[in-house]
């Protein structure tokens, strides 16, 4: 069997259709992104209520680690950016911290801890 040579329309429409899908995905971790940023905005107001403890893993730019900060969300209204965080260690020590360089959020709720008799 002789194998057909794949015509310039047949070539020009795969060009097309490999532009169109990586622009849907540039598109979709946007996409990905913003919900990720509103499931941590939720979770921090919850916290915020509650008064629970939160643990923040961070993005850094400066150092290829990850940094954790431990304490209380200071703010209820997270409509904004970023978020607030009173330190564990030092209660009068504030920290602003912008809900995009967030990666991993934990709430630790003392609350709901049932105390075996």
């Amino acid at each position: 069997m002789e194998k057909k040579p794949i015509s310039l329309k047949q070539l020009g429409k795969r060009l097309v259709m490999t532009s169109v899908t990586l622009l849907d995905n540039l598109f979709n971790d946007d996409l990905e992104k913003q919900q990720t940023i509103e499931t941590y905005r939720s979770r921090l107001s919850e916290a915020a209520r509650d008064q629970d403890l939160v643990v923040l893993q961070l993005q850094t730019e400066k150092i290829d680690a990850f940094e954790t900060i431990v304490g209380y969300v200071a703010s209820k209204n997270s409509g904004n950016d970023n978020v607030v965080i009173k330190m564990q260690k030092n209660q009068h020590q504030l920290r602003i911290v912008p809900l995009h360089k967030i990666e991993k959020v934990s709430v630790l709720s003392m609350k709901n801890k049932k105390i075996a008799k």
